[in-house]
């Protein structure tokens, strides 16, 4: 009786939040789109969070921050998103990569053109791997237990790097500004998004050279295999779609696309930028950007995707990662826009001071089943209709306001 009973306080408590939430009045953002309170944990975080990993584990999240403060790493608990620790780093980008043990992480250095290892059990960095002046690296796979890969964004390259000694084993051309980075299941090829070709590069290993392009949509911002392991899924940021590779096909195949919109009307703008399989292989969690939500799509056979629905977020999502139970979301602006008490316009000041007070946040929902996942496709496309105008708004023709200089 006294598990039951818990059961049903967690139940309710779980619909008290809910409540709470949508009694809230949405967040009006400047791009005239708006957002809900959130429904689950919520925690402010630092300037642009953009990458997300868990721990072996389960207990540990873990937080690349590149934006305009410092970079760094955030640790969180997972359950109750409680600072851990947080790791001043030189420069950052991307997913950070989760050593098999659970006991460090690879973070993409960015601007300091290096891979840089943290030591989670003492939340600091312990190693340092320098890369080519010019490399800047924006993703970090590991290929085998040896040797790790870097996506040389600014060189368009892939670095290859023998992991104990940190040293440079070759570097394999790539198409301009490669940014994602995954390894097929046999560990023979390594594939490479590239956002300045609209393609996917795939790397053979062994002779280290491109051996396919695959031509994919706009900005090929993230990339996942799906579960089969013979299809590998691209989100087409600048397109509002997702491609999908079928890996045996011959190399001149097309990949298919699924559109990604707000609505059948083609309303553009969701810049699907991460993507997150279920542990269970049986959904996509895509994060939409413009959108402010995570798209959620069924996978079905031959890796094939249809919409279920959509999980409103934070403030421009950028980043997703899931477990059985919980859906986690990086919103890279935060839970709305807010002033700067100390900004003084007739002082000598820091000019960037809007990006360093808007911050990002990590929420977490409940895995929604899929009757409350259509629910919020709906609310999503409705936080996405903006404000409706007054009848007389001050810009309008032949109204108040001549001119503007």
């Amino acid at each position: 009786m006294k598990r039951i009973a818990l059961a049903l306080a967690l139940v309710a408590a779980s619909g008290l939040v809910a409540l709470a939430a949508l009694s809230t009045p949405p967040t009006l953002l400047p791009t005239g789109r708006s957002i809900d309170a959130p429904a689950g944990a919520v925690e402010a975080v630092g300037t642009l969070p953009e990458g997300l990993a868990l721990t072996p584990d389960g207990a540990r999240l873990l937080v690349v921050e590149g934006g305009y403060k410092p970079p760094a790493l955030r640790v969180l608990d997972a359950r109750t998103l409680a600072e851990l620790g947080v790791v001043a780093l030189k420069g950052a980008y991307g997913i950070p990569l989760v050593d098999p043990d659970g006991r460090g992480a690879w973070i993409a250095g960015a601007n300091a053109d290096a891979l840089v290892h943290v030591d989670l059990a003492k939340n600091a960095v312990d190693r340092t791997i320098e890369l080519a002046a010019g490399c800047w690296p924006a993703a970090v796979a590991r290929i085998d237990a040896k040797t790790l890969a870097a996506a040389c964004e600014s060189a368009a390259q892939v670095a290859l790097v023998d992991e104990a000694p940190g040293t440079l084993l070759a570097a394999a051309a790539v198409g301009r500004h490669p940014s994602a980075l995954v390894v097929a299941p046999d560990r023979k090829t390594l594939f490479a998004s590239a956002w300045g070709e609209r393609a996917v590069d795939a790397v053979d290993l062994a002779s280290r050279k491109v051996v396919r392009q695959i031509q994919v949509g706009t900005h090929p911002e993230a990339l996942a295999l799906a579960p089969d392991g013979n299809h590998l899924y691209v989100a087409n940021a600048d397109d509002d779609s997702l491609s999908i590779v079928d890996l045996r096909a011959p190399s001149a195949t097309p990949p298919s696309v699924v559109e990604l919109r707000l609505d059948e009307g083609s309303l553009t703008g969701n810049s699907p930028n991460a993507l997150a399989v279920a542990p269970d292989g049986r959904r996509l969690y895509v994060a939409a950007g413009a959108a402010n939500a995570v798209y959620v799509l069924a996978i079905g056979p031959e890796a094939s995707l249809r919409r279920i629905g959509a999980v409103p977020s934070g403030w421009y999502p950028t980043a997703v990662a899931a477990t059985p139970q919980t859906l986690y979301v990086a919103n890279g602006y935060g839970e709305g826009s807010h002033s700067d008490a100390a900004f003084a316009p007739l002082r000598a000041r820091d000019p960037n001071y809007i990006g360093a007070i808007t911050i990002g946040s990590i929420r977490t929902t409940t895995i929604p089943d899929d009757a409350h996942a259509a629910a919020g496709d709906a609310r999503v496309r409705h936080l996405a209709g903006g404000v409706p105008l007054r009848d007389d708004p001050v810009v309008r023709p032949h109204g108040p306001i001549e001119h503007v200089i």
